[in-house]
C-alpha cells in the first residue's frame, strides 16, 4: 500500500511538472511576442517625435524668419 501511495504520488507530481513546464514556456512565447509588439510601438513613437520636433523647428525657424 505504502508503495503503490508512493507510485501515485511520483506520478501526480511529475503530471503536474510537465502541465507547470508546458503553461511557462506558452507563457514564455507569449511574453515574447508582447515584448517584440512594444518594441515595435517605441521605435514608431521615437519615429513620430522626431518628425515632430523636425517640423517644429522648422516652424521655429519660419516664424523668427517673419
Amino acid at each position: 500500500m505504502i508503495t503503490k501511495h508512493k507510485q501515485v504520488r511520483e506520478t501526480v507530481e511529475n503530471d503536474s511538472w510537465e502541465s507547470i513546464d508546458r503553461l511557462k514556456e506558452k507563457y514564455k512565447d507569449d511574453l515574447a511576442c508582447e515584448i517584440d509588439k512594444g518594441m515595435k510601438q517605441k521605435s514608431d513613437l521615437t519615429l513620430i517625435i522626431t518628425s515632430y520636433k523636425k517640423a517644429k523647428g522648422q516652424r521655429d525657424s519660419i516664424k523668427n524668419e517673419i
